[in-house]
């Protein structure tokens, strides 16, 4: 991880998961109650966050037909202060453009401050999102350079002389949105039975822009909108100047943690399904906050959240300070792998562990038995705050 610069505060916003819980107390790590030292995040929900907006009269009621709705998908939006500035990553876009616009909009999402999106791997629950995170953006930052260029009142401007105007005319500011994608990508996944009949899903999104006007299905719209740069790295590198790792391939070192059988991929158009049970593309994102460590998130874990757990361990001389998103325990194939797992974790002494998306409850259930006052389940409209050890 060499480039990653260590935090001064870490940001997490829950913007998509599967599940949504307002009211639950955080678990003791995360209890914003609790002394500095004793606490290795901050965490509020949807709820409280509301319920302070109306105390500060921000919001005039506590509004539930305005909330964020639960959804099968994982989409994190995260943001790192360092040295003074803050620096905004999008991580995964969840299932459906629908859903990230509303739960943006519910959230209270300003995405003209997104700097970068990261998708963690091709699978539709986590990319498909993204086309209208792209779509989102590209227009927040069209208008924000068109109000810019009002505001300013030059003639240069006025006459698209190469400032805010042509910005606006362009739909970007002068740096692009990087839209971080593995290069592997496939045209769709699936599931495929021992019999050989294929479940697919939906295609994922299109790179490119496409040449068929008039198309309205969402995912056949394009990513690299006005203002998107579209990315490809298949090796670990870090983003927005240091602030952000996104590994490369992980590491497939424990025994139990085997791929996720009748996985399967079609990699061209009516193309033959291929099995494809390790779901390589898959990366991990990490952020190094000062006096505590990383945090690393992993949207689904298909190579395993513990060799996940072991690739950061080895990159860094320390096992992660604290772990978030889908460890892919709810199938029944993988039943066998939740006590190895809970056992292999517990071992690397995590001070959080926030479990979502596709972990499943009993997994969840192991998790919170073991780990105790260091687990909580992970929820929409979650928000989680990691500042600097008060000693750092």
């Amino acid at each position: 991880m060499e480039g990653l610069v260590k935090l001064d505060k870490l940001h997490l916003l829950v913007i998509v998961d599967n599940e949504s819980d307002g009211l639950s107390q955080p678990c003791g790590a995360a209890d914003p109650s609790a002394k500095a030292t004793e606490r290795a995040a901050m965490y509020q929900s949807e709820v409280s966050h509301n319920v302070l907006d109306v105390r500060t009269g921000r919001a005039g009621c506590l509004d539930f037909q305005k909330v964020a709705f639960a959804g099968h998908g994982l989409s994190v939006l995260l943001t790192a202060e360092v040295d003074g500035k803050s620096r905004t990553l999008l991580f995964d876009g969840g299932p459906s453009p629908g859903l990230f616009r509303h739960n943006v909009e519910a959230l209270g999402v300003d995405v003209a401050d997104i700097e970068a999106a990261v998708l963690s791997h091709w699978h539709i629950d986590h990319s498909v999102g993204l086309i209208e995170a792209a779509s989102m953006i590209s227009e927040a930052r069209a208008a924000a350079a068109a109000a810019a260029a009002d505001a300013s009142g030059s003639s240069d401007s006025a006459a698209g002389g190469g400032t805010a105007a042509s910005d606006a005319a362009g739909g970007a500011s002068a740096a692009p949105v990087i839209f971080d994608l593995h290069p592997k990508r496939p045209q769709r996944r699936g599931l495929q039975f021992p019999n050989g009949e294929v479940v697919p899903f939906n295609n994922e999104p299109e790179l490119q822009q496409l040449q068929q006007p008039g198309i309205e299905e969402p995912e056949l719209q394009q990513l690299q909108q006005p203002g998107i740069e579209v990315q490809l790295h298949e090796q670990g590198h870090c983003l927005l100047d240091g602030a952000f790792y996104v590994s490369g391939g992980i590491p497939r070192n424990t025994s139990y943690e085997a791929g996720n059988p009748m996985h399967a991929s079609q990699w061209e158009p009516d193309g033959a399904w291929q099995a494809d049970e390790l779901v390589a593309d898959e990366r991990y994102l990490a952020a190094r906050v000062k006096g505590r460590g990383t945090v690393v998130l992993s949207a689904c874990s298909h190579a395993g959240i513990v060799n996940v757990m072991r690739d950061v361990q080895a990159k860094t001389g320390q096992a992660p300070y604290a772990v978030f998103g889908g460890f892919h325990l709810s199938p029944k194939d993988t039943a066998a792998r939740i006590q190895p797992t809970v056992a292999d974790i517990v071992a690397m002494q995590p001070q959080l562990v926030v479990a979502g998306h596709c972990t499943g409850w009993q997994a969840k259930a192991a998790l919170a038995a073991a780990l105790k006052e260091r687990y909580m389940p992970s929820f929409v409209g979650a928000r989680f705050s990691f500042p600097a050890a008060p000693d750092a």
